[in-house]
């Protein structure tokens, strides 16, 4: 039978024949931390680079690649429906577009050439939750009068009063 007993030079008894090698020196070991510290520091980095790229992109508003910035400006017609929903239905195929202030005024004037007072009421409460004085909107809006968010909050108003108005009649009959 085998003896799987190790006597090391301590003359302490080991059974394991084979034991962990320690680096040669300690440049080695310092070297292979500061490797291992590297990649790690590299992972995080560009997991912070990536998530920071993702949140941070604004579909309506970037100049970036990609961007529908441009077919707002070309295509914003608040008395278009068509143009609108085409350019709705671009604007929520896109990431972060509820945190974009020109994607929610583009999406609430949608809604108020569709008369539905509660999806651009939606749309503005959000596009007020947003609302930070580093974003402007963009400027084909002020040629249909959206020159501030009270102004859309205004035509907002005028659809509800307009269902109001609706309403009332609808019960003389």
């Amino acid at each position: 039978m085998e003896n799987n007993l190790n006597i090391n030079p301590k003359g302490q008894i080991s059974k394991l024949k084979h034991r962990y090698k320690k680096p040669k020196s300690k440049k080695a070991l310092i070297a292979s931390i500061v490797f291992i510290l590297i990649i790690i520091f590299l992972i995080v980095g560009f997991a912070i680079y990536y998530f920071l790229q993702t949140t941070s992109y604004m579909p309506c508003s970037s100049d970036k690649k990609g961007s529908i910035k441009e077919s707002i400006s070309k295509d914003f017609d608040i008395n278009s429906q068509e143009k609108l929903k085409s350019l709705s239905q671009q604007i929520k195929k896109q990431n972060n577009y509820m945190k974009d202030a020109n994607c929610l005024v583009v999406l609430s004037a949608n809604e108020i050439t569709n008369n539905n007072y509660d999806s651009a009421n939606n749309y503005y409460e959000k596009l007020q939750k947003i609302k930070t004085n580093s974003y402007s909107l963009n400027q084909v809006f002020e040629q249909y009068g959206i020159l501030k968010l009270s102004d859309l909050k205004n035509r907002i108003d005028f659809i509800k009063l307009q269902q109001e108005n609706i309403k009332n009649n609808l019960r003389f009959f």
